[in-house]
C-alpha cells in the first residue's frame, strides 16, 4: 500500500488494487513516518519558490519590454 502511493499512484487507484472499501483501513495501512512529513515539507517548498520565480520573471519581462517600447517611441 504505502509503496503505491509513495510512487505517484494516486490514493483512490491504490485503495481499489488493494481491494481498501473505507478509508479507514486504508489509512491504517498507509502509515506515515517523519521521512514523509521531511519530503512533503521540501516539495511545498520548491513549488512555492518556482512560483515567486515565475511571477517575478513575467513582471520583470513586462516591465523591460515596456521600458524598450517607450525608449523607441522617443526615438521617432
Amino acid at each position: 500500500m504505502r509503496n503505491l502511493v509513495r510512487s505517484g499512484v494516486p490514493e483512490r487507484v491504490a485503495m481499489m488494487l488493494s481491494g481498501h472499501k473505507t478509508r479507514s483501513v486504508f489509512d491504517r495501512y498507509n502509515i506515515v513516518n517523519d521521512e514523509d512529513l521531511k519530503m512533503a515539507m521540501l516539495k511545498q517548498e520548491e513549488y512555492l519558490r518556482s512560483q515567486m520565480g515565475t511571477k517575478t520573471g513575467t513582471i520583470h519581462s513586462i516591465d523591460e519590454k515596456a521600458k524598450k517600447e517607450q525608449s523607441s517611441n522617443k526615438l521617432k
